[in-house]
């Protein structure tokens, strides 16, 4: 069994050589049963130590054909009859996955990139304790999706988290245009992670903040009419400009070469697909569930499989490919197989100046970061 040493690193938490990549440091142990051993601490660990198959029992097409079968629509209640498992298995697949797909999309997509575009949204699911919302964030140039997150209240601390994710992917150099509903958080959000500092130069006080010129956010404002005891909605009535420079909308619009016309058609159109995709994210379903964490873990498989494995239909390739944040479309198993990061081993603090054996493990091992 051939099996290349420079793609592993050592995951024990107290090595010093932690979270590094061909060193040296990393020769075979058992390679039939596919285990390595670490040079610098003694340990040996398993070659799917950092991917989420790690201590499965079960086979890596089995679990592919369970999870792509959940990633299509199917209901939980119908693996469990059809496979004999039980739900607690199922979803700590979907636990492991799901970070292990969230990993990956922090290290990837969680760059600044030139989007022109971001639309902003949010969605709800009904549970047996009330309702969880699901914030998302697409880039409608490339038709990236962002991150997302989900909470059983849609307040100013989701929005905010949302908000934040859109300021780490999105290069604040460039034009950017953000599109949003009438919700007045995004405004909140958006101008507590786009503001830039004025220098005090010597002068007391706190700081003060202005908004960058180069962005606009737009907030779309729906219509409502009341039918019955409900109220549906008529689209669009009229957009506002909540943050930005007037003057920079028409560059932004030939730049994105469009019509004129501001919309959130593309983060509808990708919740209407998150809706259909994954069955307990519905309005009303009988398999709903209740727990954040799971959904939030469903979330990101979900994001992971759109962005890097599932073609786009109008694009005819997957998103991270059209932004250039990778160079071929992902298989699954290659996503699963693909190390996540891990943190990597930092000195313990103590008083004083370190012993000269310290010292050189300190200078061979630590990377200031």
């Amino acid at each position: 069994m051939q099996i290349s040493t420079q793609d592993f690193c050592c995951v024990n938490e107290h090595c010093h050589a932690r979270g590094h990549y061909n060193k040296g440091n990393i020769i075979g142990h058992n390679l039939k049963k596919g285990r390595l051993k670490c040079k610098e601490c003694g340990k040996t660990f398993s070659t799917r130590a950092l991917t989420p198959m790690f201590r499965k029992r079960h086979s890596l097409d089995h679990i592919r054909m369970i999870l792509m079968l959940i990633l299509y629509g199917c209901p939980l209640h119908a693996i469990e009859k059809v496979f004999s498992h039980r739900r607690e298995t199922i979803n700590q697949w979907i636990l492991d996955f799901g970070d292990h797909f969230e990993n990956i999309h922090h290290q990837l997509v969680v760059q600044p990139i030139d989007h022109k575009k971001v639309e902003l949204d949010e969605l709800y699911s009904s549970t047996p304790g009330g309702k969880n919302w699901i914030t998302s964030a697409i880039s409608s140039t490339y038709r990236l999706w962002l991150g997302g997150h989900v909470s059983n209240k849609r307040n100013t601390t989701l929005i905010n988290k949302l908000c934040e994710i859109v300021a780490k992917c999105c290069d604040h150099s460039k034009f950017l245009l953000i599109a949003t509903d009438g919700l007045s958080s995004y405004k909140t959000g958006i101008k507590k992670y786009f503001n830039k500092k004025i220098p005090r130069r010597g002068k007391i006080g706190r700081s003060s903040y202005y908004f960058p010129e180069n962005i606009v956010l737009i907030q779309c404002i729906k219509s409502y009419v009341r039918k019955g005891k409900r109220y549906v909605c008529h689209g669009v009535d009229h957009c506002d400009i909540a943050l930005g420079n007037l003057r920079v909308l028409p560059f932004l619009m030939k730049k994105l070469n469009t019509t004129g016309v501001v919309h959130t058609a593309y983060i509808e159109r990708f919740n209407a697909t998150l809706r259909s995709s994954i069955h307990t994210f519905t309005r009303r379903s009988r398999s709903s569930i209740k727990n954040i964490e799971l959904s939030e873990k469903w979330l990101y498989l979900f994001g992971g499989f759109y962005n890097f494995c599932r073609i786009h239909q109008s694009l005819k390739t997957t998103p991270a490919v059209a932004a250039g944040i990778v160079n071929q479309v992902f298989s699954f198993d290659e996503m699963v197989n693909k190390h996540r990061t891990i943190k990597k081993w930092t000195p313990p603090k103590k008083k004083g100046r370190p012993l000269k054996k310290d010292q050189i493990i300190i200078d061979k091992w630590y990377t200031h970061n």
